[in-house]
């Protein structure tokens, strides 16, 4: 997971890896593991994350010395076409149906994190609907 904490309209990317065996090359670590957590809108994801990472003492912690992050699938929205901006703007757009994400993106992460591999979380722009 990647606890990246975003301002909304914010355009920010983190990078998390491995290097050598070592997450961001300071803790010595085995191959990273993912848990997954589902859930309706307002189901209490986050606040499931949120306790996960208090119980493993790394919500104080600096993200470049994390052992454990999490990242939201809001992260990776895809960029809009101009005719779904328009909805969006009059709040017609659905964001949960599953084609609002760029899969193929969330897919090639989680392969990058498991591989141990450092990555970039992209940061989607609420305002402009777009990374």
């Amino acid at each position: 997971m990647a606890d990246v904490t975003l301002n909304m309209g914010t355009t920010r990317r983190m990078s998390y890896g491995f290097n050598n065996g070592k997450l961001n090359g300071d803790v010595d670590s085995k191959k990273p593991f993912l848990i997954g957590v589902s859930g309706g809108t307002a189901s209490g994801k986050s606040t499931v994350c949120k306790r996960i990472m208090e119980k493993l003492g790394q919500v104080d912690k600096d993200h470049t010395e994390r052992q454990v992050v999490c990242i939201s699938q809001d992260s990776f929205y895809r960029d809009l076409t101009p005719s779904e901006k328009i909805k969006a703007e009059k709040g017609q757009f659905n964001f949960d149906h599953p084609d609002a994400f760029d899969n193929a993106l969330i897919l090639q992460t989680l392969k990058d994190i498991s591989e141990g591999n450092k990555c970039v979380i992209p940061a989607y722009d609420y305002r402009t609907n777009s990374m």
